[in-house]
């Protein structure tokens, strides 16, 4: 969180604001950030009382941060990362796909509620989409830009929590988190849909928001149990 936070407020991100850090275990025993504590709370906290300008204008302003912090240079790899060196990253984004899925699959197995045979169904259709995850590129982006740390006041955004990495790869990857979460929730995913069109996506794109949505849907069936 610290690696990333003056990089992130240099492109205008609207972090809370940081008050101390220490790093030195030796010093206080764990490492310590201090940071204001932004006003409102989770988007999907508050989203049933939002109205559809409010929701529109929280998706105009996360499309804004997103291509700001797309802004940032390009990763060495792909996937979740604590910094431009971490060795966690993955030489394609299909393998990043593939991997997300194999451990979707581990869980549900190991739990043994569902078959299996739901991760091979998504799996699949990674062929129908090869052409265009093969030309994504390694991009900046914050992947938990969801439900959850899009901090809401008054239907309004204050800012965004709990960026202690970031993704690299589709940005288009939060968007098919977030239609999830909402769909998991029992909430309408009108806000996915000015999400989407205030990035005006061609239909390849649209397709590839479907795909990651199916995607998070069978890591969200992999927690049950859990």
């Amino acid at each position: 969180a610290v690696y990333w936070y003056d990089q992130l407020k240099d492109k205008d991100i609207p972090l809370p604001k940081l008050y101390f850090s220490e790093l030195d275990l030796s010093k206080y025993g764990f490492p310590v950030m201090i940071m204001d504590r932004l006003p409102g709370e989770d988007l999907g906290l508050v989203y049933p009382k939002l109205v559809a300008d409010q929701k529109r204008a929280i998706a105009k302003d996360i499309v804004g941060i997103q291509n700001r912090v797309a802004s940032l240079p390009e990763g060495k790899g792909f996937g979740y990362a604590r910094s431009y060196e971490d060795p966690m990253l993955l030489p394609t984004w299909n393998e990043f796909l593939n991997t997300s899925l194999e451990k979707s699959r581990l869980h549900i197995k190991n739990i043994g509620l569902i078959d299996e045979v739901i991760v091979d169904k998504v799996k699949d259709s990674i062929d129908q989409h090869s052409y265009y995850f093969s030309s994504v590129k390694p991009t900046c982006f914050l992947d938990d830009t969801t439900t959850k740390n899009v901090i809401i006041d008054d239907g309004k955004l204050t800012g965004i929590v709990d960026v202690d990495g970031v993704a690299f790869g589709d940005p288009l990857l939060p968007v098919g988190l977030t239609r999830m979460s909402l769909l998991s929730s029992g909430y309408q995913t009108d806000y996915i849909d000015y999400w989407i069109d205030f990035l005006n996506l061609n239909k390849e794109q649209r397709r590839a928001i479907d795909f990651y949505t199916a995607l998070y849907c069978v890591d969200f069936m992999s927690e049950l149990g859990r």
